[in-house]
């Protein structure tokens, strides 16, 4: 993880989920249109189904990012 944090000219503070996501190359949660700085206005506004897909997107992002960072391991589903 030190390695992710430290990529390229030095600490990567202040990144987004989408810009860890896009320099390992992962596409889950791409059909998102918000960002997490929208998040405000879209309850102002009411639209809780964009938030709810902002919301998917990012779990989908996270659990990705994850995987890939050999931090969780998939679990297998096993069909009855």
């Amino acid at each position: 993880m030190q390695a992710v944090l430290s990529y390229g000219d030095g600490p990567q503070k202040g990144k987004s989920l989408s810009w860890y996501c896009r320099l390992f190359g992962l596409t889950e949660g791409s059909e998102d249109t918000s960002s997490g700085a929208d998040i405000a206005s879209l309850v102002q506004a009411g639209d809780w189904p964009a938030i709810a897909q902002h919301v998917r997107c990012d779990v989908e992002r996270t659990r990705a990012l994850a995987l890939r960072l050999g931090l969780v391991r998939s679990r297998q589903v096993v069909s009855q």
